[in-house]
């Protein structure tokens, strides 16, 4: 193996390379040569398939960010044995419903938090999310612009308070949802509830009674 330098980098990436020379770099027997090589937007169809199938992880997860992958490279990097590889696939805009749902069902917890953040999930995705055994998923899924009123109803029942918390902040919660925050044994969530403008006389008054002083505080400082 021979030293990186800059040069190194500048040289594997410069658009003044002529094709034989890009090849070689695509077959260079340092990894970070061929890393940095894949960043060149000269490289061929073929260059672009031969590091789709490199030993190095690094350099096959650099593809997903640089180059413009097919869809059998793609539905690869979906199955990929390295998480990483999977992980960046995560973000690519075209991945079709079954690749969603091998990725949604990814046995590494950072795979599946991600894909909870894309725009293009099924509702069928989205509740499979909210059942998700990691906490930082369901979390995740929470945080989410638009949930139906079964995903919000499912996560207002979550065993972990962070999520209950970011549901009790969200403008469309129900009645029945805000009694149960009201219980919460979380004062944290008890105390967003409380400053809630769309509370009843009778939740005000619940909660101007509550254990917490904090809680009982924001009840009473807002007018209905």
């Amino acid at each position: 193996m021979h030293l990186i330098t800059a040069e190194h980098a500048k040289a594997a990436q410069s658009d003044g390379l002529s094709s034989e020379e890009i090849d070689d770099l695509t077959r260079d027997e340092d990894c970070v040569i061929r890393c940095m090589v894949v960043i060149n937007q000269r490289l061929t169809p073929e260059q672009v398939e031969r590091l789709s199938w490199d030993e190095d992880a690094d350099v096959r997860e650099s593809l997903v960010y640089f180059q413009d992958i097919t869809a059998e490279q793609q539905d690869r990097f979906s199955r990929d044995d390295d998480e990483g590889v999977r992980w960046a696939i995560t973000s690519h805009q075209g991945l079709n419903h079954w690749q969603i749902e091998r990725l949604i069902e990814d046995p590494v917890v950072e795979v599946r938090e991600s894909m909870a953040y894309r725009y293009d999930l099924t509702e069928e995705n989205v509740y499979a999310l909210c059942m998700d055994t990691s906490s930082r998923v369901r979390y995740a899924v929470a945080a989410r612009e638009h949930l139906t009123d079964l995903q919000v109803e499912c996560l207002s029942w979550d065993g972990n308070s962070a999520v209950r918390f970011t549901i009790a902040m969200r403008a469309n919660i129900t009645t029945k949802e805000i009694d149960r925050f009201i219980e919460d044994t979380e004062p944290d969530i008890r105390w967003v509830i409380a400053h809630r403008h769309d509370l009843t006389a009778e939740h005000r008054e619940r909660l101007s009674h509550d254990a917490d002083n904090s809680v009982r505080q924001a009840a009473r400082s807002l007018t209905i």
